[in-house]
């Protein structure tokens, strides 16, 4: 991999694990994890919707 100093690692941002984005109230909560042979193929929403 080349290494440049623009922030960046590969495609992602050098910082990708620090930054933490702060949801609003109205943002929505995954309540349940659908899974299928071990994989996770679909998620419930705290609304009752996936």
């Amino acid at each position: 991999m080349e290494i440049k100093n623009d922030g960046m690692i590969g495609n992602l941002l050098k910082d990708i694990n620090e930054v933490i984005p702060k949801p609003d109230d109205s943002a929505l909560k995954i309540c349940k994890l659908i899974k299928r042979s071990g994989d996770v193929v679909g998620y419930e929403l705290s609304n009752s919707k996936n």
